[in-house]
C-alpha cells in the first residue's frame, strides 16, 4: 500500500511538457491526413504549451486547425515548474500575459479557447506553507517529497477559497470558452498525511489519522474519504465559474484507471469519475497507450468505460501523438488506429497531445 504504482507514470507524463517545444507543427496537422471526412469523423480538440504556440505563430496555427476541422484549442495558462500565470492576474504572480492574444486570435480563427489550469500545484503558495502541504507516509517516515507536482492538500479551505477567486478572476477578464483542470489534481495511494488533512479526519472520525489506514481492513474508507476533498475542488470551482458566465464549460483530466477499475483508481488517484461527471461538463481521458505500456486496443477500453459511466457526449478520448521515450511522433498508421479504436468505440470527441 506504500507505493503508488503510478507515480513513475505520472512523473514521465509530466516531464514531456518541457520538451513539447523541440517538436514541429506537422505533429498535430498530419492527424487531418488520417482522419476520413465522413459521418464518423470526431469533433477534434488540439491542447498546447503556451510558448509552443507562440513558437509556431498564433495565427497561421490557428487557421490551419481551423482549415483542418478542429473546433477547440487549449492552451496552458499556468507555467510548468515555474511562479506566476500567463495572464494579467490581480492575485496571482503574472508570468506574462500570453492568454489575451491567444483568445483573440482563436476566436478570429473560428476556433473555441480553453484555458488549461492547474489546480493544487501552485508554487507560489507552496513554499510558505508546510502545513498546507500534500504529505505521503513512506516506511521510513512522513515526506512532503511526492513526485513532480508540489501540490497544496485538498483539505485546506483557505486554497479553495483562493482558487475560487482565481479562478473567477480569469473567466471574468478573458473570453475563454471553458477550462481544462490538469492532473495535478489528484493524491497518490500514501497521500494524504498532511496536517490539515489529519486535523479533518480526527472531526470526521473520533480517531488520528495514521499508518494504520494503510492496511487492507481500513485503506478503502480511507481512500473514499480523501476522494470527497478531491471532488470538492471540482464542484467549487466548477460552481463559482458558472456562477459568472453559466454557459463556460469545465473539463477534468482523468487517470485512465478510474474508467476501468475504480477502486483501483480511489486507492492511487483519488479521482470518482462517477462525482466528477455531476459537476464537470467533460471528462478528458488521458488514454496514452505507450506511455502507458498498452497496445493500441486498449484504447477502446478506456472509451468504452468512460462513456459508460457520463455518456458520450461528456468523455473527450486525448491521445499521445509522441512517444515520449525516444521523442519520436507515431507514424500516421498507429495514429489511425488510435483513432479508429476510440471512434468505433463510441468516441465523438478527440483530442490530440502534444499538439
Amino acid at each position: 500500500m506504500l507505493v503508488n504504482k503510478n507515480l513513475i507514470i505520472k512523473v514521465v507524463g509530466i516531464i514531456l511538457l518541457l520538451i513539447l517545444v523541440f517538436f514541429t507543427i506537422s505533429t498535430i496537422f498530419s492527424q487531418h491526413d488520417i482522419i476520413e471526412d465522413d459521418d464518423t469523423k470526431p469533433d477534434l480538440v488540439a491542447q498546447f504549451t503556451i510558448y509552443d504556440l507562440y513558437d509556431r505563430g498564433l495565427d497561421s496555427t490557428f487557421k490551419k486547425l481551423k482549415e483542418d476541422g478542429y473546433s477547440i484549442v487549449i492552451v496552458q495558462v499556468f507555467p510548468d515548474n515555474e511562479q506566476g500565470v500567463f495572464w494579467d492576474s490581480k492575485i496571482a504572480p503574472v508570468n506574462e500575459d500570453l492568454l489575451k492574444n491567444a483568445v483573440t486570435s482563436a476566436h478570429s480563427n473560428g476556433l473555441k479557447i480553453w484555458a488549461w489550469a492547474k489546480t493544487l500545484d501552485t508554487l507560489w503558495l507552496y513554499d510558505d506553507n508546510d502545513e498546507w502541504k500534500v504529505k505521503a507516509l513512506e516506511s521510513d517516515g512522513y515526506t512532503y517529497e511526492t513526485g513532480w507536482y508540489k501540490r497544496i492538500s485538498p483539505c485546506v479551505d483557505e486554497h479553495i477559497l483562493y482558487l475560487k477567486k482565481l479562478f473567477r478572476e480569469i473567466v471574468t477578464d478573458y473570453e475563454i470558452d471553458g477550462i481544462l483542470l490538469q492532473d495535478d489534481l489528484y493524491l497518490g495511494g500514501n497521500e494524504d498525511f498532511s496536517e490539515t488533512c489529519r486535523e479533518k479526519y480526527l472531526s470526521d472520525f473520533g480517531e488520528e489519522l495514521s499508518k494504520d489506514v494503510l492496511m487492507k481492513d481500513n485503506y478503502n474508507v480511507f481512500s473514499t474519504w480523501r476522494t470527497g476533498y478531491i471532488t470538492n475542488v471540482i464542484s467549487e470551482i466548477g460552481n463559482e465559474i458558472k456562477s459568472v458566465r453559466p454557459e463556460i464549460k469545465l473539463a477534468v483530466n482523468i487517470y485512465p484507471s478510474c474508467v476501468t477499475n475504480m477502486q483501483e483508481c480511489l486507492n492511487d488517484n483519488s479521482q470518482n469519475v462517477s462525482e466528477i461527471v455531476k459537476y464537470a461538463d467533460y471528462i478528458v481521458l488521458m488514454a496514452y497507450h505507450k506511455l502507458d505500456g498498452k497496445s493500441v486496443n486498449w484504447i477502446s477500453e478506456i472509451t468504452t468505460g468512460a462513456i459508460a459511466i457520463a455518456g458520450k457526449e461528456k468523455v473527450i478520448i486525448k491521445l499521445q501523438t509522441v512517444d515520449w521515450s525516444t521523442g519520436n511522433k507515431l507514424d500516421n498508421d498507429e495514429m489511425k488506429h488510435a483513432i479508429d479504436t476510440s471512434t468505433s468505440s463510441g468516441a465523438e470527441i478527440v483530442a490530440f497531445f502534444p499538439s
